[in-house]
C-alpha cells in the first residue's frame, strides 16, 4: 500500500506544480484578450471537458484507468508547448482545448482509481482520508509553485511555462511507474458501449447519487469559474504580479487543510453539508460587497469549507458505485459541472466587461448562497418526510 500511495502521491504533487497558473490570466489579459475573450477561451476549455468527460470515464472503466491518466497527461504538456511558441488566440485555444481533454480524462477517473486501489487492499473505508491527504498535497504544490512563480516572473512568461512543462512530465512518469489492480476476468470484459449506458443509467436511476452529483456539479462549477477570475480581480484593484502570485498560492493552504480534516465530517448529516457551504457563501458575497482587505480571509475560509465539502461528498459517492462503472458516474460530476461553468464563463466575462470583475464576484456568491439555501431546504424537507434519509 505504502508503495502506491507514494507514487500516487507524487503524481498528484507534480500534477499541481504548475508555475504558470497564478499567471495564465494575466497573460491572456497582456497579449490584448479581453475579458469576453477570455470567457470564450474558458469556454473552449469547458465545452471540450464536456464532450469528452463521461466517455473518457467509459474509456477508463474499460481499459487501464492509468494509461487513460498518462495519455491525458501528455496532452497537457503538449498544449503548453502551443502557449510557449504561439502565444496568440489560436495558441491559447490550441492550449485550452489540451487542458480541457487532459481535465476530462482525469476528471472522476483518478478517484475511481484511488478507491478500487484502496479497495483491493480491503482499505476502501479509508477513502475519504486518503483523498483528503491527496488534495492536500495537491494545494501543497499549489502554494509552493505560487511562491516559486512569484520569485521567478520577473524573468517572463516562458519559463514559468517551461517549468510547468516539466512538471506535467513528470506526473506523466509517477502515473506510469504506478502498479494497477485488474478489476476484469478476459472473459467478462464488456464493451465499452455497455459500461457508457449502465454508468449513465446509473446515476441517473439512483436517486441518492443523482442528488449528489447535481451539488457537486453546480456548486463546483460555480467555484471553479469564480477561481479562474481570481488573479484579474487581484489586478483590477492594483495587486503586482507577485502579489498576486503570493494571493493565490495562500489561497490554497485553507484548502489543504480542509481536505486534511475532512474526514473528521464523513458521519456528518448532509444538511449540515449544504449549510456550511451557505454560509461559507454568504461570508464572501459580504467581502465582496465591502472589498476590503480582509477579504481575503473570507475567501480563505470559503475555499477551506468547499474543499472540505468536496472530500466529504465524494466519499459519499464513491461508496454508492459499483466498481465496473466507477469511472463514468464519477465523470458525470465533471460533465455537467463543466456545462455549467462554460455558461457561467460567458456571463462573468460579460459582467467584467460591462461592470467590473467584482461585480462578476458578487453574482458568484449570491448565486451559491442561493443554490445551497435551495440544497439546504430540500434535505430538511426530506428528512422531515422521510422519504430522504442521511447518506
Amino acid at each position: 500500500m505504502k508503495n502506491v500511495l507514494i507514487k500516487l502521491y507524487l503524481f498528484v504533487f507534480f500534477d499541481d506544480f504548475m508555475l504558470i497558473y497564478p499567471f495564465y490570466m494575466l497573460m491572456f489579459e497582456e497579449r490584448g484578450i479581453s475579458a469576453i475573450g477570455i470567457s470564450m477561451l474558458l469556454v473552449v476549455w469547458a465545452v471540450t471537458s464536456i464532450l469528452m468527460e463521461i466517455p473518457s470515464g467509459a474509456l477508463a472503466d474499460k481499459y487501464s484507468r492509468k494509461w487513460v491518466i498518462v495519455w491525458g497527461q501528455a496532452v497537457r504538456f503538449v498544449g503548453y508547448g502551443f502557449w510557449l511558441f504561439m502565444p496568440n488566440f489560436v495558441g491559447f485555444i490550441i492550449g485550452f482545448i489540451a487542458w480541457g481533454l487532459k481535465e476530462s480524462i482525469t476528471s472522476g477517473t483518478f478517484e475511481a482509481l484511488l478507491y478500487d486501489e484502496l479497495k483491493n487492499l480491503d482499505k476502501e473505508s479509508e477513502f475519504t482520508k486518503i483523498l483528503g491527504r491527496v488534495k492536500a498535497i495537491v494545494f501543497t504544490a499549489i502554494f509552493l509553485a505560487s511562491v516559486l512563480a512569484a520569485i521567478v516572473i520577473d524573468a517572463g512568461y516562458k519559463i514559468v511555462l517551461l517549468a510547468s512543462i516539466a512538471s506535467a512530465v513528470l506526473s506523466c512518469f509517477f502515473m506510469a511507474i504506478l502498479p494497477e489492480t485488474r478489476r476484469y476476468r478476459a472473459e467478462d470484459h464488456p464493451s465499452f458501449i455497455m459500461i457508457f449506458k449502465q454508468g449513465v443509467s446509473y446515476a441517473v436511476k439512483k436517486k441518492k447519487v443523482l442528488i449528489i452529483i447535481s451539488f457537486l456539479a453546480i456548486i463546483f462549477g460555480l467555484a471553479g469559474s469564480f477561481e479562474e477570475f481570481w488573479p484579474l480581480l487581484g489586478n483590477e484593484i492594483g495587486l503586482s504580479k507577485e502579489s498576486i502570485a503570493i494571493m493565490f498560492g495562500i489561497i490554497a493552504l485553507p484548502m489543504a487543510f480542509g481536505s486534511t480534516i475532512a474526514h473528521r465530517f464523513e458521519k456528518v448529516k448532509t444538511s449540515h453539508v449544504y449549510l456550511a457551504n451557505l454560509l461559507a457563501g454568504f461570508l464572501v458575497l459580504i467581502g465582496t460587497l465591502t472589498l476590503k482587505k480582509w477579504i481575503i480571509i473570507l475567501i480563505a475560509f470559503f475555499f477551506l469549507v468547499h474543499q472540505t465539502v468536496y472530500t466529504v461528498m465524494q466519499g459519499k459517492l464513491q461508496r454508492m458505485i459499483p466498481s465496473r462503472i466507477r469511472a463514468t458516474v464519477s465523470s458525470m460530476n465533471g460533465f455537467f459541472s463543466g456545462g455549467l461553468a462554460s455558461i457561467l464563463f460567458i456571463i462573468f466575462g460579460y459582467i467584467a466587461d460591462v461592470l467590473s470583475y467584482r461585480a462578476s464576484f458578487i453574482v458568484f456568491s449570491v448565486l451559491v448562497t442561493l443554490i445551497c439555501f435551495i440544497y439546504f431546504n430540500f434535505s430538511l424537507v426530506a428528512q422531515k418526510t422521510k422519504n430522504y434519509k442521511k447518506i
